[in-house]
């Protein structure tokens, strides 16, 4: 689990739940005795906040997502603010529970198009640039979208 100094991998470990416990172990090496530090990681006991489930959650929708998504994802995370942005516009395709026979269309703010990685990020999910109306977007979504991708997505953008 790294280094014997806290911080990193031990950090992100306790703040989930996890509990960290060192304790010295002899040590012998050339004949002399040394006392050396062995760390212990005990799993939480209870999951009271949630937080461990909600970690878990988003690990499993990370490893989930392609390469083009995360890719996209980590393009946006340059510009924090459009997460919200984001996770509403997808949540909004998820809502959806009868689109016709060929997809979905939405509208989306220009800027927020045009902002970095945006555009990837959109295209990694399967939207598409149908045309452009003032300064709106109007985002084209097959019916065959991976929606468990949409979803996944949602999760992402929730935890960052």
């Amino acid at each position: 689990l790294g280094s014997r100094t806290r911080g990193g991998w031990d950090d992100l470990l306790v703040g989930i739940g996890f509990h960290i416990k060192w304790a010295e172990r002899p040590n012998s090496r050339n004949g002399v005795q040394s006392p050396q530090k062995e760390k212990f990681v005990f799993f939480p006991e209870h999951d009271d906040s949630g937080i461990l489930r909600q970690c878990a959650e988003t690990l499993e929708a990370l490893l989930g997502s392609s390469t083009a998504t995360l890719q996209g994802l980590t393009m946006l995370l340059r510009v924090p603010h459009v997460s919200s942005s984001l996770r509403n516009l997808l949540q909004t395709v998820l809502d959806i529970d009868e689109p016709d026979t060929e997809g979905i269309i939405v509208g989306l703010d220009l800027a927020l198009w045009e902002t970095f990685g945006c555009r990837e990020f959109l295209e990694s999910l399967s939207f598409a640039q149908r045309e452009l109306v003032d300064d709106e977007v109007q985002l084209f979504i097959p019916f065959s979208v991976d929606r468990r991708a949409l979803e996944r997505t949602v999760r992402i953008l929730k935890t960052v």
